[in-house]
């Protein structure tokens, strides 16, 4: 099973890393393969990010949504294509 993790990252400290890390660290332990947006280089603009997104989501089994995804543009828009897409989704 593949899990993309979602959740805040804009005006966060770092991006949110640690919670992101924390949580592949987790899913792994229990078998996932993750896709951990977090990894992505750095320097994109956000459009190019959610550009990345949106495969992720559409490779993924799983999205594991973050706490405060809700107040997430982005995180937002996650839930939306995994929704389309009939994903499971987790948090």
């Amino acid at each position: 099973m593949i899990a993309y993790i979602s959740g805040p990252m804009t005006g966060i400290e770092d991006s949110n890393r640690a919670a992101f890390d924390e949580k592949e660290f987790e899913l792994k332990e229990h078998g996932y393969t993750v896709i951990n947006p977090a990894r992505h280089p750095d320097g994109l603009s956000w459009q190019q990010y959610m550009q990345y997104a949106k495969l992720d989501v559409q490779n993924c089994d799983v999205v594991y949504q973050l706490p405060g995804w809700d107040k997430s543009r982005g995180a937002k828009l996650e839930y939306e294509w995994a929704n389309e897409q009939g994903k499971k989704v987790m948090s």
